[in-house]
Order: structure tokens, then sequence, then C-alpha cells
């Protein structure tokens, strides 16, 4: 089950509110990034279609399980999203050459082909924009002993520090 619209069937000039839910599990972009998951996104937005041109003004929120790039243990992540996209045909695309320079506006335009709107594939391209660059579970993650490989959040690591003395940088840390 696909959550498509046709253009045509938007009114004119007037807005059409759609609000519901989808699984993670569904998102093959998204499942390959973050793995499978069992979370749900819940979503809420209005169309407003203006001749051929449909903006949408939603919100969109889900908790997805990440993998901490620190300690390496999962986390739970709230991912809670508010966008704005504005919809043209495709043949209205301009074909641009060279070095272009883009406004905020310009940001929120995307295109779409045929009579038929892809709004799952939008939600999930709102989802993986909203995915943190670095996952952390928080911000104070020690991570783990790169010696021993225990997790420096849960136990105090027994290894012994390496004698830098002779190490061609040590001068270093005497500044």
């Amino acid at each position: 089950m696909r959550l498509q619209v046709k253009v045509k069937e938007i009114p004119e000039n007037e807005s059409c509110h759609y609000h519901g839910e989808l699984p993670l599990s569904i998102m093959p972009r998204l499942v390959a990034i973050v793995g499978e998951q069992k979370s749900i996104l819940y979503f809420s937005f209005d169309l407003l279609r203006e001749g051929r041109q449909v903006s949408i003004n939603g919100t969109q929120n889900c908790v997805i399980v990440l993998i901490c790039d620190r300690c390496l243990e999962p986390f739970e992540f709230t991912q809670s999203e508010i966008f704005h996209i504005v919809l043209k045909p495709a043949v209205e695309q301009a074909v641009l050459e060279g070095e272009v320079n883009l406004s905020m506006e310009d940001l929120d335009i995307d295109y779409y082909q045929g009579e038929l709107l892809d709004l799952q594939e939008l939600l999930e391209e709102q989802s993986l924009l909203g995915l943190p660059m670095r996952n952390l579970c928080s911000e104070n993650c020690k991570g783990r002993c790169a010696r021993c490989g225990i997790n420096l959040n849960q136990q105090t690591c027994l290894c012994p520090t390496p004698d830098l003395s002779d190490h061609p940088f040590a001068g270093l840390s005497r500044l």
C-alpha cells in the first residue's frame, strides 16, 4: 500500500488534510540506512493545489532505534519534523547549466512526473533529511576503549596507559 494522490483529485485552492501512520519497514532507503525497524511514522499534512502546483505543509513524528557511533549501543532517536514543500510538474523544471545560486525558497521545491504524487516517498525523504549526521546516544558519550573494547559509559577501563615519552609528538604535550 503506497500513499499516493492524483493531482486532479486535490481540490483547487482548497486545503485538503491527510493524516495517518506508515511503518518504517516499507521505506527502502530509510531501511538501508537505519536497518529494519518496527517503528511507525505518524504524519499529518495539508495539500493545497493552485493550478498544477501543489503545496504541502505538514509534520511527521517517529522513534527510530539507531546505533551510537561512539559506544556502538542502540538508542532511541525521536524524530519530529515540520516541513513545507512545493511540488511542480517536471515539465516546468528548468535546465540549468553551470554554477547556480539557490535561494532558500528554491530548496523547498520538488518536481513530480505524471498525475500521481507519491507522498510516501516524500515522507521518506523528510525522514532521511531529519536523521542526525552523527548518531550519539548522548553528547557526553565516552565511547569504547580502543584496546579492550569496554563501554566506557558503563565501566572504567583497566588498561595500562601507554608510555608516550618517546613518541615523536611528545614535546607537544608540554606546550
